[in-house]
């Protein structure tokens, strides 16, 4: 065989899955330098692992995501390259279904922390320990990639396509909940696809995705 044929027994292939494995050829090339045995040739397994609860738990043989992709951007900030942006393959592979969707308005999803790649502690968070949390800057108007805060900055903020990102991850990935600042949100719960939306203290300046997984 190839090295790129699809195996026949992988399911629908795509321009950005040819083996039809439900890992993208990127994710699949972005993470052999990490130990990651993926094969465009072959039906790959999810090797990740969400071990306890969000705010005390690790990450069993994280995923990472790709620093640029088609319709996405992670932003390293602060922390060294690859240091902050590890999850489960169900994270990193909703990240990047929503930037391919999000990638027609020709904006960047900006995607900062994730995990660091075994999981557990990571300062200043409270949660983010076991690969299902994502921090997502809100869409300025202006649809430069740069930070924003909506409480202090109100005018330089797009809720209506915030509010668009916000039903594409809800609609595209398994969302447990986002927190948010429903108070200047500009949006509640009864407009976006599902009841996900909840206030927490320190989100003005990003929202904050969980998915389903891990200990209840």
């Amino acid at each position: 065989m190839q090295p790129d044929a699809p195996a026949a027994s992988c399911g629908q292939a795509h321009p950005w899955d040819r083996d039809g494995d439900g890992i993208s050829d990127t994710i699949e090339d972005n993470n052999r330098p990490f130990g990651h045995a993926f094969s465009h040739a072959r039906c790959d397994r999810d090797p990740s692992r969400p071990i306890g609860q969000a705010a005390s738990g690790r990450l069993s043989l994280g995923v990472n995501l790709r620093d640029r992709g088609a319709g996405y951007l992670h932003v390293c900030g602060t922390d060294p390259v690859d240091a902050d942006d590890w999850g489960t393959l169900s994270l990193v592979a909703c990240i990047e279904a929503v930037g391919r969707f999000w990638e027609s308005t020709r904006l960047a999803v900006n995607v900062t922390d994730l995990s660091l790649r075994p999981g557990g502690l990571f300062r200043p968070h409270s949660s983010h320990q076991n690969g299902l949390d994502a921090d997502v800057r809100y869409v300025r108007a202006d649809g430069r990639s740069a930070p924003l805060d909506i409480r202090l900055q109100p005018d330089a903020y797009d809720a209506v396509a915030t509010r668009a990102l916000m039903n594409a991850f809800i609609e595209l990935c398994p969302v447990r909940v986002i927190f948010t600042d429903l108070e200047v949100l500009q949006f509640r719960n009864e407009e976006v696809a599902a009841p996900v939306l909840v206030t927490a203290r320190g989100h003005t300046n990003h929202f904050h995705v969980r998915l389903k997984g891990g200990a209840p």
